[in-house]
């Protein structure tokens, strides 16, 4: 019995550094649920999105997700997309300005797998283009790869949609953690 252990653990360690240094990724483990503790000094920003895809709203629900993360951080909403020098000076304390630009551009629901006739396994992947302007600088990155989530259902269509809804939620989630990380690096 204790050998038939070690060879199960040993075997699951074989695999997993195995399949890691590849450069294979375990898609739900990479950023989910990861909270970051970074918080900026006093800064301003502005966020415009635009959305590519033939699902409404998902620039929305990106600039909402990208605004309360940088609003727990310690930052502060610049409303408009632009702000000149003479603002700058004027906002008390703001030391750091950037603005994020870009798009969601496109958005997928695949299913992965099927169980006597009916979709058992859903797959939510969601690419974004977006650029960070910092003073001196612009940072453009594409968003993808490891957002890719999928979920289980056998539910009515209303309940595959609100479980959609939350996963893309959190996929929102890992881009803005992504972000902060870059502008953590660079501010």
């Amino acid at each position: 019995m204790k050998k038939t252990v070690l060879f199960l653990i040993s075997l699951t360690f074989t695999i997993t550094i195995s399949l890691t240094g590849c450069g294979y990724r375990f898609t739900s483990c990479c950023f989910r649920h990861q909270t970051l503790n970074i918080t900026f000094p006093t800064c301003l920003f502005s966020i415009h999105i635009r959305n590519k895809t033939n699902l409404s709203g998902l620039e929305d629900r990106l600039r909402f997700i990208l605004t309360e993360e940088l609003i727990k951080r310690g930052c502060s909403l610049k409303e408009g997309s632009d702000i000149n020098e003479k603002e700058k000076s004027t906002v008390s304390g703001a030391t750091n300005y950037f603005h994020i630009e870009g798009a969601v551009i496109d958005f997928k629901m695949n299913i992965v797998a099927e169980k006597s006739d009916r979709v058992a396994l859903y797959e939510v992947i969601i690419t974004s283009q977006l650029s960070i302007t910092l003073p001196g600088a612009v940072i453009s990155r594409t968003f993808s790869s490891p957002f890719i989530t999928d979920f289980r259902s056998n539910a009515k269509i209303e309940e595959i949609i609100a479980q959609r809804d939350k996963e893309i939620d959190k996929i929102f989630h890992d881009i803005a953690t992504e972000i902060i990380t870059v502008l953590y690096e660079h501010l």
